[in-house]
Parts: C-alpha cells; structure tokens; sequence
C-alpha cells in the first residue's frame, strides 16, 4: 500500500513539475512574441515611410513630366 502511495505522491510531483515547464515556457514565449511585435511595429512605420517617399517622388516626377510638357505645347503653338 506505501508503495502505491508512494507512487502517487511521485506522480502528482511530477505533474508539478511539468506545469511548472510548461508555465515557464508560456512566459518565455509571450516575452518572444512580444519583442517580435515590437520589431514589426517598427518595420511596419519605416514600411509606411518608405511608401509615403516614393509616392511624393512619383508625384513630383509625374509634375515635372506634365510642367514640361505643357511649356513644350505651348512654345509649339
């Protein structure tokens, strides 16, 4: 009877002991996931930066194309 009671007290640590691992490694991940939000945040407004530069040099490329095409029609005409 002690034997099997001795069992079960090893077994119940042990299962202790593996919620504790498992506890631990869902902190450790959380605390991962989190420092990759972090880096995405980042990433994503230099993203937003880089977009917003292109689009203002498309626009002042498509502006000087149109202001020199319009002063070329006009020195034709």
């Amino acid at each position: 009877m002690t034997d099997i009671r001795e069992r079960n007290a090893d077994l119940r640590q042990d299962f202790r002991d593996l919620r504790d691992e498992v506890r631990h490694f869902r902190d450790e991940m959380n605390r991962r996931f989190e420092a990759m939000d972090r880096r995405f945040d980042a990433m994503d407004r230099r993203f937003t930066w880089l977009v917003g530069m292109m689009v203002t040099g498309f626009l002042a490329v498509i502006g000087t194309v149109a202001g020199a095409s319009w002063g070329l029609l006009r020195t034709v005409q």
